[in-house]
């Protein structure tokens, strides 16, 4: 009788485990039932000369709030340039036609992620309008390289 006792508390605190687990792991990987939620979007798009490793689904911010998720990321075979679709939350409808979509990174070493800096024009973007100004991701090894580059050219 006592060994079932041990036998079922033992159990219970590895269900716990694994349930923390598994909630952890939802909570760290940026998966969760956000994803599930239904909101209404429109598109806009922007085209990037470089996106480094950003990736459909990561989050597009304005004033560090999330509205959106980046959609699809294609190559524009006419430009060699990336076509990055945004789905805005619709509820975020005045955003100005001259705002600045820049890729940054979490932290130093984080995901990349699309940060949108509102202009000051009175004209806002509607569903498919594109971006005029893009700033592309900031890669640390192409500037190691052309540091490295200028440092043997100087000497």
């Amino acid at each position: 009788m006592k060994n079932r006792h041990i036998n079922i508390l033992v159990g219970v605190f590895l269900l716990i485990g694994v349930i923390s687990f598994i909630i952890l792991s939802i909570k760290i990987t940026g998966l969760g039932f956000k994803d599930l939620k239904t909101t209404e979007t429109y598109e806009l798009v922007g085209y990037f000369d470089n996106i480094g490793n950003l990736k459909s689904g990561s989050s597009i911010s304005l004033a560090g709030v999330e509205i959106g998720n980046v959609g699809l990321i294609e190559l524009d075979k006419n430009n060699y340039t990336a076509k990055v679709h945004f789905q805005i939350n619709k509820t975020i409808n005045n955003i100005p036609v001259d705002s600045i979509a820049s890729i940054v990174t979490s932290g130093i070493i984080g995901n990349k992620y699309i940060s949108i800096v509102v202009g000051a024009e009175a004209i806002y973007f509607k569903d498919g309008d594109i971006f005029e100004e893009t700033q592309s991701a900031l890669i640390i090894e192409e500037i190691i390289g052309k540091y490295f580059v200028n440092s043997l050219n100087a000497n």
